[in-house]
């Protein structure tokens, strides 16, 4: 799958911008992109949803439902846990639920 400068996959794109639905990040998923692709951060597509502030349960829960690895660390050593601990706008309860689907 193609790469920008950075490393990025168009599912590290897409799961970096909001958007109304899951279309994107499921279409991308469909039709074989790398859930588990690493950018040269060292960034999973499921870290950097987890780094956006206004990233929402479904997507989350999306991506982990499909295979995304919560272990992956990024070179900063952080996980999608970490970043979501860290993350103040993404609700405790949410957070909660997000800990048990691991």
């Amino acid at each position: 799958m193609a790469k920008d400068e950075n490393g990025n996959t168009p599912l590290h794109i897409a799961a970096k911008y909001e958007h109304t639905q899951n279309n994107e990040i499921e279409y991308l998923i469909k039709h074989g992109a790398n859930i588990s692709a690493i950018n040269k951060k060292g960034n999973t597509p499921l870290i950097i949803l987890m780094k956006r502030r206004n990233a929402k349960i479904k997507e989350i829960e999306y991506l982990i439902d499909n295979g995304a690895d919560v272990k992956i660390a990024n070179k900063s050593e952080n996980t999608p846990l970490h970043i979501a601990a860290k993350n103040k706008r993404i609700k405790k309860l949410s957070l909660k639920n997000l800990f048990l689907l691991v």
